[in-house]
């Protein structure tokens, strides 16, 4: 598993709160691997967001807020 990568531990807390069902090992190891690659992705968005106010701009709220938009924006278009 990557370095940066969301935790098995904490995959399987997330899966266990939103699923009522069994959840495979196999399935806690490949929802850690796409999890941390959507992870990865959104800051990718907050980034662009802030480096429209500044090269040296702080990640403030408003700039997760923003770049969530523009993140659900992009996914619905996709489809």
């Amino acid at each position: 598993m990557p370095e940066n990568s969301i935790s098995k531990r904490e995959t399987r807390i997330v899966m266990k709160k939103k699923m009522n069902r069994e959840i495979s090992p196999r399935a806690i190891e490949k929802f850690s691997e796409i999890g941390t690659l959507i992870l990865e992705e959104f800051a990718a968005y907050v980034e662009d967001v802030a480096s429209e106010d500044g090269e040296k701009t702080r990640v403030r709220p408003r700039h997760i807020e923003a770049a969530h938009s523009r993140f659900m924006r992009d996914k619905n278009a996709d489809e």
